[in-house]
């Protein structure tokens, strides 16, 4: 991210604005106002580093230093080169202790960054799908063939086959998968009421539910080597087998889901309940995507 976007903190003289670490900067030669960076709230004068207004505890220095207000390769932050930074955070949330260690909320927040970091990983959510019906319709067009009936592309989707119970499961899946991290954070937002937390800005939100939600990315690279290698061995009728092992990932990712956002919860948003209401707020989503499941099937 270009430095020059973020204004720099600004003295009346070239005195230092913080006198020790982690001390209070001094107000007479600070001239900026400093805010939290959870709700805005105003902290000039403030001696305890606890924002009165939304009570999040945050240091000194992440707020009156620049310097640190720069993430070293935060997908967000570093439009100048896309492909690299969004393959750090990618591989670097696989460790979301480090991660949501060195991700602060002092570090501005670019929403419309992290909802493109989201669409591409969503993106990749949809592979498993592209891939069952490709192989259903090669199966498909073969199965025809042998049969001496002629297949023309576009009349076997109106085949009885192209309703196959797990092709369409296998869609809805992989749709579920791509939005889980926006229902995620529709149901983080009812949390905000808790803990004094009413005035956080949605952004930090969107943020912990965005980049937590890249777990169903390596759901989805699951899935597709799962389906691969059934249709490399042409065992792709077996789908009893093929679903079992593809809702285990599923099982698998909803669980690290869970974990990372207790994680992101608790150092980022500095929530003491964090894994209450994580596992709140996902068996809200839950109950709710099983509902609308019932009701379409």
């Amino acid at each position: 991210m270009n430095t020059e976007s973020i204004p720099p903190i600004q003295t009346s003289s070239p005195t230092p604005a913080t006198r020790a670490p982690g001390a209070a900067p001094d107000w007479q030669i600070l001239v900026n106002d400093v805010t939290c960076p959870m709700c805005d709230y105003n902290l000039r004068g403030l001696s305890d580093p606890v924002c009165p207004e939304c009570g999040y505890r945050f240091e000194w220095a992440d707020v009156t230093n620049p310097a640190r207000r720069l993430h070293p390769y935060l997908f967000e932050h570093h439009p100048e080169r896309n492909l690299r930074s969004f393959a750090q955070t990618l591989l670097n949330h696989l460790h979301p202790v480090g991660f949501w260690r060195l991700v602060n909320p002092a570090q501005p927040s670019r929403p419309g960054r992290i909802v493109i970091y989201w669409a591409l990983y969503a993106a990749a959510t949809l592979l498993p799908a592209a891939m069952g019906i490709i192989a259903w319709l090669r199966y498909q067009t073969l199965f025809l063939r042998l049969r001496g009936i002629p297949a023309q592309p576009f009349s076997l989707f109106r085949q009885p086959w192209a309703h196959d119970a797990f092709v369409r499961m296998l869609l809805i899946a992989c749709v579920i998968w791509a939005v889980y991290p926006w229902l995620s954070f529709l149901t983080l937002m009812v949390f905000r009421q808790s803990m004094r937390r009413v005035r956080v800005k949605t952004s930090h939100v969107l943020r912990c539910a965005l980049y937590c939600g890249d777990v169903m990315f390596w759901n989805a690279l699951w899935a597709a080597g799962v389906i691969a290698w059934y249709v490399v061995q042409g065992q792709l009728r077996r789908t009893h087998d093929l679903a079992a092992l593809l809702i285990a990932g599923t099982l698998v990712a909803g669980a690290l889901n869970v974990t990372r956002l207790a994680i992101a919860y608790r150092l980022y948003m500095r929530f003491d309940r964090a894994l209450a209401t994580v596992i709140t707020s996902q068996t809200i989503v839950v109950l709710g995507l099983l509902a609308a499941l019932i009701y379409l099937l």
